[in-house]
Formats: structure tokens, sequence, C-alpha cells
């Protein structure tokens, strides 16, 4: 579905806003470890996968939805073994509290699920949220096709009950440029929904720039009218 979406999207490319404020590389560090992910940990992973896009799509706030998005997630993962090396973890008090899950090829993971469990999920729905939901998603994952030597940001998500959201934020966002330069990636982007003024200001103060905005009807864009396209080089060390 990805592909039919360039239809329906417009694409405005913005000039390089040299006066973007950035901040100093290191960020402090209370004690909080990086890692990839690991196999084992995939139900965590996929219960804060969906922490992150329920913020964006309210449609999957009640627990019916939640199992479903997660065992979508898992099978996902599942479908692909190499796919867990590309989220990066967050460990405080030997917790898994934080992820950035990364992407760095336009490989499409194969996602099965069962017929029932999806009907029973969406039962009583509104044909307006279920209909929002399958294209937004199907714009996501246009939007996020990496070009050569590229990485794309596709979530930073953290426990809604950690109270060092800030600090471990901070950290993925750098270690996922660390782990660009290990890859020998030349550029990392991510996309910010208009209304997620936060969200955009957080990429900004990491030296991302505004390349693109996208402009869609809501029902494309998780119910906002587009998304900005953040974008920064990598630097790499001789």
């Amino acid at each position: 579905m990805g592909s039919l979406c360039g239809f329906f999207v417009k694409t405005v490319t913005i000039d390089k806003d040299e006066n973007t404020y950035k901040t100093t590389s290191e960020v402090p560090n209370p004690g909080i470890k990086i890692r990839k992910a690991k196999a084992e940990e995939l139900d965590r992973v996929a219960d804060l996968l969906y922490e992150g896009y329920k913020k964006r799509l309210p449609f999957f706030a009640d627990e019916g939805k939640q199992e479903f998005f997660t065992d979508m997630v898992k099978n996902c993962f599942q479908s692909n073994p190499k796919l867990i090396e590309n989220v990066l973890v967050a460990i405080d008090d030997s917790k898994i509290q934080g992820l950035c899950s990364m992407k760095f090829t336009n490989e499409e993971c194969k996602s099965s699920t069962n017929s029932k469990k999806c009907e029973e999920s969406f039962k009583g729905s509104s044909c307006k949220g279920l209909m929002k939901t399958i294209f937004s998603f199907g714009m996501n994952q246009y939007l996020s096709k990496v070009g050569n030597d590229e990485a794309f940001i596709e979530a930073i998500s953290v426990d809604p009950e950690c109270k060092k959201e800030s600090e471990i934020k901070n950290l993925l966002l750098q270690a996922a440029g660390d782990e660009c330069q290990d890859r020998k990636c030349k550029k990392i982007s991510s996309i910010v929904m208009f209304k997620d003024f936060e969200n955009r200001r957080f990429f900004e103060n990491y030296g991302y720039t505004t390349a693109k905005m996208h402009l869609a009807r809501p029902i494309f864009m998780y119910g906002d009218k587009g998304c900005y396209k953040m974008e920064k080089e990598v630097f790499q060390y001789c």
C-alpha cells in the first residue's frame, strides 16, 4: 500500500537553515546504559513501540487494540530476526525504559495477524478511525523510505512511568547517531508531525534541520495536515 500513497501527498523542499540551534555533542548520562535490543526482549520492545505510536494515534489507546498492535509488531520482527539489531534500548535500574527503532534498508517485514483477533480488535470501531489507521501507517511506510547510505528513525519511545524521559531520549538520539557512524551512513532522518512542536524542537536541538514538508489530508497523517522531514548529515571519522 505504501507505494500508492505517493499519489496522495505533496512534498515541498525547504532551504537549509544554517541558524538551527545545536547543543553540544556530549549528553550527561545519569547511569543509563544504551545497547542493542535482544530477541528475548521483543515483548518489551513491542510494548514501548505501542506507547510511541499511541501518542500519534489515540485510536490504539484501549487495551484490545494494544494486544493487536503488539502482536503485529512481534510478528514483524519474528519474520526477520535481523530487525531487532536496528533497535537501541535504554537500561535503567535493570529495566528497559526506552527505545529508538531505526531503519537502514527498505526491506519490508512480513507480518501475519490472526484474522479472528483482528476482527475482535477492531469490532465497534468507527469506520473513520479504522481508515485513518490503515492510511496513516501506509503513508508512514512510504515516507520512511531510505536512500543509499541513509538511516531513518522510526520511533523514540520512553516508558510513560519513567522519571528520566528527557535524559533517555537525549541519550537514545545521540546513540542513534553513533550507530549511523558505525554503519558508515552519511545521513540520518525522521518525520515529525506538524502539531508535534516539542518533538521538532527536540531534533533541532541536536542539529537536525527541516529538509521537507509532506502535505496530505488528515486521514493519511494521523489526523494532522502533514509532517516535516528532519535530517542531519553524519560526520565520519577518518
